[in-house]
Formats: structure tokens, sequence, C-alpha cells
């Protein structure tokens, strides 16, 4: 596993903003994109965060949607009530062959919170 982007955790206004890694090695097959939740996230109407993976096969030329996701405020629990301190998404990457591949979270949040944004390879 290796960290492609890692920003600290901080609090974000609402907004949108890109996050662009370099270039992802040859052989990389597996990419996964996490925002931790640093605090509970405020509880609002729909989803207070929307987090979108896009790839680059030409060196950042032109970019692809590849996956994304959605997750709402409030606290996180999965199986057996266990609160989840993460949301993350995690896709397979095509052309592990090509030298010119680069990936990119576009991250918007429609309240004010705290998180911080990781896109890990393998």
């Amino acid at each position: 596993m290796a960290i492609l982007i890692e920003s600290t955790a901080r609090n974000y206004p609402p907004g949108t903003r890109d996050v662009t890694s370099g270039r992802i090695a040859v052989g990389v097959t597996l990419i996964r994109v996490t925002c931790t939740r640093e605090a509970p996230w405020p509880a609002a109407p729909g989803d207070v965060l929307d987090a979108h993976l896009e790839l680059s096969l030409d060196d950042g030329s032109t970019w692809r949607p590849l996956a994304g996701f959605w997750a709402g405020g409030g606290a996180l629990y999965g199986p057996g009530l266990v609160e989840h301190h993460a949301t993350w998404l995690q896709i397979a990457l095509r052309d592990p062959s090509n030298v010119a591949r680069r990936a990119r979270a576009r991250v918007t949040n429609t309240v004010s919170l705290s998180t911080a944004i990781t896109v890990e390879v393998w």
C-alpha cells in the first residue's frame, strides 16, 4: 500500500475541492479514497459529503469518472452498533501498465465538517 494523496484533518467550510495526485505507479491495480470523521458530522437533511474519484490515463489532460460515494451526517454505525470513524470507497484500477495514470478526488461538502482526505493505492 502507498499513500497517493493525504490531507490533514481540519474543518472544511461548505464547497468543492479537487485533491490531485502525482502519477500512479505501474502495476497498481487498486485505489481507495477515505474521508475520516474527526468529529461527528452535522446531522443535516440529505447528504453532507460527496466524494468522487476521477482517473486520467493521459497525464491529467482529460479526466473520467471512476467511482464515488455520498455520506450523511451524524454518527455512523456498523454491525453490532460499532461506531465508524471513516467513510471510504475502494475500487479496481484499469490499465496497470500505463505510465501516465493520475487520480484525483473531487470532494464536496454541503455543511462545515471536520475530515481528512486520503487516497491509497495497491
